[in-house]
């Protein structure tokens, strides 16, 4: 197991297992390893207080229907490891393309 992996065993609540900014990326990474909601205004003020960001889901993920292509453009990517990701059928071509998907992208 190489070191990196050990360290995030070990330590649960590092910088790599939470919220925030980390030495890997320079970009916010939301992590929800419960269950969110977000809408088009969420995703804007997100964006407004960290940039544009990466999201890692491990829970269950609903974006809501008004998420428009342009509001997508905040996220720079989806990282479903497990759990399930909902999205607007009209809008699941464009969750394709930013996802990385390990767990569940379902589209209603």
């Amino acid at each position: 197991m190489n070191q990196a992996l050990q360290n995030f065993i070990k330590n649960p609540n590092s910088e790599n297992n939470k919220n925030g900014f980390n030495s890997f990326s320079d970009k916010f990474i939301l992590r929800n390893n419960g269950e969110i909601s977000l809408s088009k205004n969420d995703i804007i003020s997100l964006k407004k207080e960290v940039g544009s960001f990466i999201i890692e889901n491990n829970g269950h993920i609903v974006f809501e229907k008004d998420v428009d292509n342009e509001t997508l453009n905040y996220i720079d990517g989806i990282i479903i490891r497990d759990g399930q990701v909902e999205v607007p059928k009209s809008m699941y071509y464009q969750f394709l393309i930013k996802s990385e998907i390990h767990g569940k992208l379902q589209k209603y």
